[in-house]
């Protein structure tokens, strides 16, 4: 599965932040429990924490990290090579994560998912 431009199909799990914002809209004193509905979401209603399953032949909008999995990515829009380049998942460990390091897991906005 892969982000379309404008929207995505995704499995929505809300971060940290859109939790507290939920609550404090609420009444309720309880937290609002976290949706996981798949279907089309705006790409504008992305939000840092979110997870996104991607699929394929459509267009990264945001940059995004690979937690599952792994994919081709034509980055030739952003840094002109012809040649798609391999993504695989983040590795499970404590180090931290660092753009540059864990190049190889991350999806950059603009790049198509092949």
């Amino acid at each position: 599965m892969t982000k379309l431009v404008g929207t995505i199909d995704c499995e929505r799990t809300l971060g940290d932040e859109a939790d507290k914002k939920k609550k404090s809209d609420s009444d309720d004193e309880e937290a609002p429990p976290k949706t996981n509905n798949y279907g089309s979401l705006s790409s504008y209603e992305l939000i840092p924490g979110d997870i996104v399953y991607l699929k394929a032949n459509t267009k990264a909008v945001c940059d995004m990290i690979l937690l599952e999995g792994e994919c081709l990515v034509d980055e030739a829009v952003l840094t002109g090579e012809s040649v798609p380049c391999s993504k695989i998942q983040l590795p499970d460990t404590s180090e931290i994560f660092e753009k540059d390091k864990n190049y190889k897991n991350i999806i950059f906005c603009g790049s198509k998912i092949i």
